[in-house]
């Protein structure tokens, strides 16, 4: 899954993550992974975004001509492919 939201609600987490000690390993592990995923994208004059070739990787070799399923949660958006978000739904019950 990939998790799209706002530069300022991004902003909130840095500040969030960056408040925490760099001492703990841990919390340096979730800084590393979080931090290098951040890729802003631009929307162009249609309405749509490319998302770019490393963040697309996410879901695999199966992209070129995979269904997604965008769903919106609150302060942030969810880009599924389209099996993987069926079987997770049929598992919540909906």
């Amino acid at each position: 899954m990939l998790y799209g939201t706002t530069t300022t609600a991004i902003a909130q987490r840095e500040r969030g993550l960056l408040e925490k000690p760099t001492r703990n390993a841990k919390a340096r592990d979730i800084k590393r992974a979080v931090f290098r995923l951040y890729t802003p994208v631009a929307i162009d004059e249609q309405g749509r975004v490319t998302i770019p070739l490393d963040l697309r990787k996410v879901f695999g070799d199966s992209v070129p001509g995979m269904e997604i399923t965008i769903l919106g949660a609150g302060d942030h958006f969810e880009i599924w492919p389209t099996k993987t978000w069926n079987a997770y739904a049929k598992q919540l019950g909906q």
